[in-house]
């Protein structure tokens, strides 16, 4: 990828404290390669980067990537969780890419996902991994261990490996979960 010039923008350096007078940023493979301040002369652009294409931020703040620390992506607001439990896997995963590509237009560029249905989001981290779709930065859970009729129960219903009676049957569901004996 030959990456993108990005002028007439101002960035937020959030462990200084300071955001910068207008410059520039130079994006290759959709990580922050260069940046500058002032204005970007045409011959300066030629000689720094010659292939790569130009956007004005109008004025606009460059801010990091930001975190959401505690999500359930393949989740969706309002529908009811047995009829998400019942739904197929690749529609779930397909819903699952909805919501993380949302996620990432709206500046989110890490995810960590606490507990989806039948390891979907670990499978989507791996078509991640494989370049089959973009998203953003994805730590994931799989699915989770808990009690009977707790919190996220319809993301495994009976299927899931319960923790019924203490350490032991916890200790036996991390090892189904894991494939560690």
């Amino acid at each position: 990828m030959a990456g993108t010039l990005i002028g007439n923008i101002r960035v937020v350096d959030v462990a200084a404290g300071t955001v910068a007078p207008p410059g520039w940023l130079l994006l290759r493979d959709g990580r922050v390669a260069r940046s500058g301040v002032g204005d970007l002369a045409a011959s300066v652009r030629e000689r720094l980067a010659p292939s790569v294409g130009g956007v004005d931020g109008e004025g606009a703040y460059a801010i990091p990537g930001l975190i959401d620390a505690h999500t359930h992506i393949g989740s969706d607001e309002g529908r009811n969780n047995a009829a998400l439990e019942r739904e197929p896997d690749p529609i779930s995963i397909l819903r699952l890419h909805r919501n993380a590509t949302r996620d990432l237009q709206s500046g989110v560029t890490t995810l960590r996902d606490v507990g989806a249905k039948r390891h979907i989001d670990l499978h989507y981290k791996r078509a991640l991994e494989l370049g089959f779709v973009r998203g953003p930065r994805l730590l994931a859970s799989g699915q989770p261990i808990i009690m009977t009729g707790g919190h996220t129960y319809h993301m495994g219903g009976p299927r899931m490996v319960l923790w019924r009676f203490g350490r032991p049957s916890a200790s036996r569901s991390m090892r189904a979960q894991t494939g560690s004996r």
